[in-house]
C-alpha cells in the first residue's frame, strides 16, 4: 500500500478547520486512515493484547490537529467536542514562547502535548511522559501525524525514586490509568519504570512550564522534581485530587505544603462555576472536594 502523504493530509485538516464556522470537531470523514498506513510501532501495538484498548480507534480533526483517539467513554468525547481542559489550554497560550521548554507529565495521547509543541515551535522542546503502553503509542502516532518533531516521548512514570511499579489501565476511561488499583473497575496491570523527573530532564534547558496529571501520583512527582521546582519563573499546571492522593498513601497536606514551600501563587479553576479564584495552600485543605472524589485544576505561578 502506498504510504500516506502526511503533509497533504495535514493541509486538508487545516483547510477544513479554517472553513468551519464553529469551534467544534470536524468529521474525520474522508480523512480516515487505513490500518496499513499506520507506523510500524502502531501496527505492532494493535496486534498485541497489551494494547487492546487501541483496537477501536477513530481519527478526529480538532483545532487544526489530526488526532487518533481511542473509543472510550471519556477522552474521545472530550476530544471530539474540542473542550478538553480549556482553562489550562488558555494559560499555556499565555506563557509559552518559541524556543522554550515544557514538560508534560501524564501526556496521555497528546491532548496538551500537541499544542505545547506548537507553542514552543521547532526551536523549543517538549518532554512528554506517558507510562501506559497503549496511550504512549497513540501519543507518538499523533505527533507523527501532525509533523511535530520537537517532542521527546518517554514511556516512563515520573516519581520519587527509581523502581518498577504497576500501572493499571482503565478500559472505560483512557484518561484514568493509575498507579493504584481500583477493584470496582476493570483494569489491566502492566509494569512500568518510575524515575525522578530531575534525573530525566534536568540540565537540558530551563523549564518554563511543568504540567502534572497523574491520577493521584502528583506528590510523588513533585518529590522527584525538586531542582526543577526551584527554577525561577516556573509555571505549574497540576491536578489536585485528594481521593487519588490518599489511594497511593500520600496526603492533601503534603501536596499543599509542597506548593507553599516553593512559594507558588495558586489559582484554582472551579469547573462547576466556570470561574478562577486565587487560593492559598491553607484553603486547599478546607476545599469541599476533600470530602468526596472531586478534583481541582490548579495554575501555580512562582
Amino acid at each position: 500500500m502506498t504510504p500516506i502523504d502526511y503533509p497533504r493530509l495535514r493541509q486538508q485538516v487545516q483547510a477544513l478547520w479554517e472553513g468551519s464556522d464553529q469551534r467544534t470537531v470536524l468529521s474525520a470523514g474522508s480523512l480516515c486512515v487505513p490500518t496499513g498506513w499506520l507506523s510500524e510501532e502502531m501496527t505492532r501495538a494493535l496486534a498485541t493484547t497489551a494494547a487492546e484498548a487501541c483496537l477501536a480507534l477513530s481519527y478526529t480533526a480538532v483545532d487544526g490537529y489530526l488526532f487518533m483517539v481511542p473509543n472510550d467513554q471519556v477522552i474521545a468525547p472530550c476530544v471530539r467536542k474540542g473542550d478538553y481542559e480549556p482553562f489550562f489550554a488558555a494559560r499555556f497560550r499565555e506563557v509559552l514562547q518559541p524556543g522554550q521548554c515544557a514538560i508534560d507529565v501524564g501526556a496521555n495521547i497528546g491532548l496538551h502535548t500537541l499544542s505545547l509543541a506548537r507553542l514552543v515551535g521547532p526551536t523549543g522542546t517538549v518532554w512528554a511522559l506517558e507510562p501506559d503502553q497503549a496511550s504512549c503509542v497513540l501519543l507518538k502516532e499523533n505527533l507523527r501525524l501532525n509533523g511535530l518533531e520537537q517532542v521527546r516521548v518517554l514511556r516512563q512514570a515520573a516519581g520519587s525514586e527509581r523502581r518498577s511499579v504497576r500501572l493499571f489501565h482503565n478500559y472505560l476511561n483512557a484518561g484514568d490509568h493509575s498507579l493504584w488499583e481500583n477493584p470496582k473497575e476493570p483494569r489491566r496491570p502492566q509494569w512500568v519504570e518510575e524515575q525522578p523527573l530531575d534525573d530525566l530532564v534536568l540540565g537540558k534547558t530551563p523549564v518554563q512550564l511543568l504540567k502534572i496529571d497523574t491520577q493521584g501520583y502528583e506528590v510523588r512527582v513533585l518529590r522527584g522534581a525538586k531542582k526543577i521546582l526551584a527554577q525561577d519563573h516556573l509555571h505549574l499546571a497540576i491536578e489536585f485530587w485528594p481521593h487519588g492522593l490518599r489511594q497511593v498513601g500520600d496526603s492533601p497536606e503534603e501536596f499543599a505544603a509542597t506548593l507553599r514551600h516553593y512559594g507558588f501563587k495558586i489559582f484554582g479553576y472551579h469547573a462547576d462555576r466556570g470561574d478562577v479564584r486565587p487560593m492559598t495552600a491553607a484553603e486547599l485543605l478546607v476545599w469541599k472536594g476533600l470530602r468526596d472524589e472531586r478534583f481541582l485544576d490548579l495554575w501555580c505561578v512562582e
